[in-house]
């Protein structure tokens, strides 16, 4: 599908139109990544099975957001009556965090329950992230452009990796656990200011796919959701 969408956009840029203009920006953003559902949450338990190599977090989705960030590349088109239309590429390193108070330590002599202080789980995912948007463009302030748009993210997992640093009963537990390739699609609004050639961008993406899958059922289900921040610079 995201091929049939590049090659579409990528042959209407190709048309010259009298009346329309092609943009092109670099979009830089950072922002505030995390979970929400039932599976999500802001504490959440460590499993310790030192004994037979076993380490992980309970529920990594956090509610907190970690550092995010991604590197961007736009291109839109807009008409003689500031419709607008275009595609973004981005690189994307999207991070949550979830606090963690308890320690299971499970032993093949028998378990113990240990109370964890200063310790976290950050959960991040790094995608390849197509963004086909519309929108319009209207001036709210003289000297300045603004756009609204609103599309679907397409977020290409390249990994998600899950980092837990935990301390309990004297003992510090460092592990990391790759969690595979789970695409990810989002529902995305965006408003951008632009002054001459440097803009200023806001936006929310509200995740459609649930990331423990939808064999578990509606009832157990991890989304994601984005508030992003950037700086564009028209070329």
């Amino acid at each position: 599908m995201k091929f049939k969408i590049i090659f579409i956009l990528t042959t209407l840029f190709s048309i010259n139109v009298i009346g329309q203009t092609n943009e092109f920006s670099f979009h830089l953003n950072t922002g505030f990544f995390s979970f929400r559902g039932s599976e999500s949450g802001t504490t959440t338990s460590y499993t310790a099975a030192s004994d037979f190599g076993a380490y992980s977090t309970d529920r990594p989705f956090g509610k907190h957001s970690g550092f995010s960030y991604s590197l961007g590349f736009n291109a839109q088109r807009i008409t003689d009556s500031y419709f607008l239309f275009g595609i973004r590429s981005s690189y994307e390193s999207l991070s949550s965090s979830i606090n963690v108070d308890k320690v299971f330590n499970i032993t093949s002599s028998g378990g113990d329950t240990w109370n964890a202080y200063d310790s976290k789980t950050i959960l991040t995912s790094q995608f390849i992230n197509l963004f086909p948007f519309l929108g319009n463009r209207f001036n709210l302030i003289d000297g300045f452009k603004s756009d609204l748009i609103f599309g679907l993210d397409i977020g290409v997992c390249l990994k998600i990796e899950e980092h837990a640093t935990v301390n309990a009963n004297q003992q510090t537990y460092k592990t990391t656990q790759d969690w595979g390739k789970k695409w990810d699609y989002r529902f995305r609004v965006e408003f951008v200011n632009y002054y001459k050639k440097v803009g200023l961008s806001l936006g929310y993406s509200h995740g459609l796919r649930n990331y423990l899958g939808e064999s578990l059922g509606r009832e157990t289900n991890a989304c994601s959701k984005m508030i992003r921040l950037g700086l564009v610079y028209k070329i």
